[in-house]
C-alpha cells in the first residue's frame, strides 16, 4: 500500500508545478478549508480521503505542504527519484531545505555516499559538513579536502562524533598535526570547554599531555599556579599558559594580575599582538572591578585596539566619573563595527558641549536630530528642535500588492497564516523575505501589517533591513479599544501602553519568550498571578494570561505599580518592568541625584539599557501616531534620586527638573 501510494505521489509531484501566476488577489477560502481537511485526514491515516482532496488542490499555493506532509515521515521507504522529484519541483520553498537535510542524514546513515553527493548543497550544520567530507573521502580519497576539514577542526567547541573519521584523516595527512591539536586546545581553553581540552590532550604524546594538564590547572587555579611557576624555558606553550593564567586572574584581582604580568612580560618574549591581547583583558577586568580607577585602566590601551567592548567600557567610565575631557579624546576615534554609532556620536557631542566646544557640539546635534531614534530625539531636545517624524508615502498600491503576492513564497506565507499554521507561516515568511530588495520589503511589510494584521513579522523585516523610516508600519496601533480602556483604568497614557506592547511583543498576542514571559505585555506567570490577585481577578491559567484582554489588563496594572514605586519616573519603571524593581533600587546612585540620561547609559544590563531607551523613544512615536502633542524626552527624564543607607529608595531630589540644555 505504501509503495503504491508513494508511486502515486511521485506522479503527482512530477506532473505539477506550483502556479505562481495564480491571481494574487484570488480568495482561496474554499481551498484553504480543504487543505486543513486534507491535513487532518492524513493525520488520521485516512489516505483515500487525503488523496481525493489533494488531487483537487494541485494549483493551490499550499499543495507542496500536502506532499511534504506525506513524504517527510516516509523518507526511509521513498525512492531517490521520488524525493528528488520533490526537491527539483519545489526549489523555492522552505520545505526543500528541511526535506533535503532530513534525507541527507538518512543517506549518510546508510552510507549511500554517491547519492548523498548528488543532492548535497552547502550547509552550515557541522554534522552535515562532516558527512559531506566523509562522502568525498569515501568516493575519492584525496588531500583536496584537508582545508575543509581544518576549518571544522579549528573551533573551540565540541563537534559531532560523526566528524571523528575526517578529523583522524586530517591528523594523519596534515603536516605538523600536533600544532593543529595545540591550536584547537587553545581555542577550547579560551571558550572554557575544559572537557574538550581533556579529550584533545589524549591525542598528544605523554610529555605534551603534561603541558595540557598544567594549562587546565592554570585555568581553574590561576593564582596558585602563577605563585609557584618556575618554568625557565621561553617557548610558545609556556607563554600561552601564562597569558591564559593572567587573563583568568584578572577577573579575580586585576591589580595583582597586572603586577604579575609586568614581571612575566620582562622575562618572556611575547609578540606585540600577544601583549596587546593580554593587556586588553587586564584593562577591561580592571575597569569592571575598580570603578574609581577605571579611567586610568582604560587609558592604557592604544586607540587601534579599541573595539566595541572597550569603547563602551570607556563611555561608561567617563560618564560615571563625569570625565568629559577624556571622553572627548576617546570619541575622536570612529565607533567600532559593533558600537552603536548614534550613541557614540551623541555622547561625543555631549562631551564637547561640556568642555566648551559648543559650536562643534551643536553641529553634531543638528546632524543627529535628523534621526528617528532615541539619540536623535535627545539631540533635538538639546537644541529645542521638533523631532524627526517623517512618514514615507503609501507603499501599498494595488500594482505593488499584486506583484508581491505573485511571489509563491509570499503567497504560501499568507495562506499558512490565514489557515492558522503560525509557526510554518513564520518560517515561510522568513524564507520569502530574506532575499527581497528594499522596495519589495517595504511592500511586503505593509501587506502583512495592513492586510493581515501580522504586525510582528512586518516590524521584524523592516528592522532587519534597517528601513527605519517606515514609521506607520513599524509602529501600528492595533487593539485600540483595549489599550484605551486599560490605560484609562490605570491612569496611563495610551501612548505609553503602546510603547510597552511594541517593545515587549511587537503585538504578537501569542508571544512566548525563552524565559517564559507571555502575551502582548510579556508577563511572567508568577508576575501575572501576583498582579491578578492584587487587583482582584482571582486565579488565572496560562491560557488566560495569553488572552489579550486579560494580558493587557494585568500588564497595565503591573506597569502602574512600577510607576507608583518609582515616583512616576518612566525610565525607572521601564527598567523595573524589564529587570525587576529590586535591581532598579540597587542601580540608584548612592550619594546624590544623577541626571537620568547618564543613569540610563550606566544600567549594567545591555538588554535593560536598550529597553529603557526604546520605551522612551516608542512612547514619543506613539504620541505622534495618535495625533497628540509629542512631549520632549527631556520632560520625562527627571534626575534619579539616591537610595538611603538602608537600601530603601529616596524618591526626592533637591531639583527634580530633568537635564536640559545647559547654557
Amino acid at each position: 500500500m505504501i509503495v503504491r501510494a508513494l508511486s502515486t505521489l511521485s506522479l503527482l509531484i512530477a506532473g505539477m508545478l506550483l502556479s505562481g501566476s495564480s491571481a494574487s488577489g484570488q480568495d482561496f477560502h474554499v481551498q484553504r478549508q480543504q487543505f486543513i481537511q486534507a491535513r487532518e485526514a492524513l493525520r488520521a491515516g485516512d489516505l483515500d480521503y487525503f488523496y481525493r482532496i489533494a488531487n483537487q488542490l494541485k494549483h493551490y499555493p499550499l499543495y507542496p505542504y500536502l506532499q511534504y506532509d506525506y513524504l517527510a515521515p516516509r523518507l526511509n521507504q521513498a525512492t531517490a527519484r521520488e524525493i528528488g522529484d520533490f526537491l527539483d519541483t519545489y526549489p523555492d520553498t522552505v520545505l526543500n531545505k528541511g526535506l533535503r537535510i532530513a534525507w541527507l542524514k538518512i543517506l549518510a546513515g546508510q552510507e549511500q555516499w554517491h547519492t548523498f553527493l548528488k543532492y548535497y548543497t552547502p550547509q552550515t550544520d557541522p554534522l552535515l559538513r562532516c558527512y559531506h567530507l566523509q562522502a568525498k573521502l569515501s568516493t575519492r580519497s584525496s588531500t583536496e579536502v584537508l582545508h575543509e576539514v581544518k576549518a571544522l577542526w579549528l573551533v573551540g567547541k565540541p563537534q559531532p562524533k560523526e566528524c571523528d573519521p575526517v578529523f583522524d584523516y586530517l591528523l594523519l595527512k596534515a603536516p605538523q598535526s600536533e600544532d593543529l591539536i595545540w591550536q584547537r586546545i587553545g581555542l577550547a581553553m579560551t571558550a572554557g570547554e575544559l572537557g574538550l581540552v581533556r579529550q584533545l590532550s589524549k591525542r598528544l604524546d605523554p610529555a605534551a599531555q603534561r603541558w595540557a594538564a598544567l594549562w587546565l590547572e592554570m585555568h581553574e587555579h590561576p593564582a596558585t599556579v602563577l605563585a609557584r611557576w618556575q618554568e625557565p624555558n621561553d617557548q610558545p606553550i609556556t607563554r600561552e599558559i601564562l597569558a591564559h593564567g593572567i587573563t583568568r586572574l584578572a577577573k579575580q584581582d586585576a591589580g595583582y594580575a597586572y603586577n604579575r604580568w609586568l614581571a612575566i612580560k620582562r622575562r618572556y618574549q611575547y609578540t606585540g599582538s600577544a601583549i596587546a591581547r593580554v593587556e586588553r583583558a587586564l584593562v577591561l577586568a580592571g575597569a569592571a572591578h575598580d570603578r574609581h580607577r577605571a579611567i586610568q585602566w582604560l587609558d592604557k590601551i592604544d586607540a587601534p585596539m579599541a573595539d566595541a567592548e572597550l569603547q563602551h567600557a570607556r563611555l561608561r567610565a567617563a560618564l560615571a566619573n563625569r570625565d568629559w575631557t577624556r571622553l572627548v579624546r576617546w570619541t575622536e576615534q570612529e565607533p567600532a563595527t559593533d558600537m552603536e554609532e548614534l550613541c557614540w556620536r551623541y555622547w561625543r557631542a555631549r562631551a564637547l558641549e561640556e568642555t566648551g566646544a559648543r559650536e562643534i557640539a551643536q553641529a553634531l546635534y543638528r546632524s543627529l536630530a535628523n534621526e528617528s531614534d532615541y539619540y536623535g530625539f535627545m539631540a533635538a531636545d538639546r537644541l529645542g528642535l521638533p523631532y524627526a517624524l517623517k512618514q514615507n508615502g503609501p507603499v501599498l498600491t494595488a500594482q505593488k500588492e499584486a506583484a508581491i503576492l505573485a511571489l509563491p513564497p509570499i503567497l504560501r506565507a499568507r495562506e499558512l497564516y490565514l489557515a492558522g499554521y503560525l509557526a510554518e507561516a513564520r518560517a515561510e515568511w522568513e524564507y520569502a523575505t530574506t532575499q527581497l530588495p528594499p522596495q519589495q520589503i517595504r511592500t511586503a511589510a505593509a501587506l502583512a501589517a495592513k492586510r493581515w494584521g501580522w504586525h510582528d513579522r512586518a516590524i521584524r523585516i523592516l528592522g532587519r533591513a534597517k528601513l527605519y523610516d517606515e514609521l506607520e508600519v513599524r509602529f501600528p496601533t492595533p487593539f485600540q479599544n483595549l489599550v484605551s480602556y486599560s490605560a484609562q483604568a490605570h491612569y496611563l497614557e495610551p501612548a505609553t501602553v503602546y510603547g510597552f506592547m511594541r517593545a515587549e511583543s511587537a503585538f504578537n498576542a501569542q508571544a512566548r519568550s525563552p524565559a517564559g514571559a507571555l502575551g502582548l505585555m510579556q508577563l511572567m506567570p508568577a508576575t501575572a498571578r501576583y498582579t491578578a490577585a492584587k487587583i482582584g481577578i482571582g486565579p488565572i491559567s496560562t491560557a488566560e494570561v495569553l488572552q489579550p484582554e486579560i494580558n493587557v489588563k494585568l500588564g497595565t496594572a503591573y506597569l502602574r505599580q512600577m510607576l507608583d514605586k518609582f515616583d512616576g519616573h518612566l525610565a525607572m519603571a521601564a527598567a523595573a518592568y524589564n529587570a525587576g524593581p529590586g535591581r532598579v533600587t540597587q542601580w540608584q546612585p548612592s550619594l546624590q541625584c544623577m541626571p537620568a540620561e547618564l543613569w540610563i547609559e550606566l544600567i549594567p544590563f545591555t538588554e535593560t539599557r536598550k529597553y529603557v531607551r526604546n520605551i522612551l523613544f516608542y512612547t514619543a512615536i506613539y504620541q505622534w501616531r495618535m495625533g497628540q502633542r509629542v512631549k520632549p524626552l527631556a520632560t520625562r527624564l527627571a534626575a534619579i534620586a539616591p537610595k538611603l543607607d538602608n537600601g530603601v529608595a529616596h524618591l526626592s531630589c533637591i531639583s527634580r527638573h530633568p537635564l536640559v540644555r545647559a547654557d
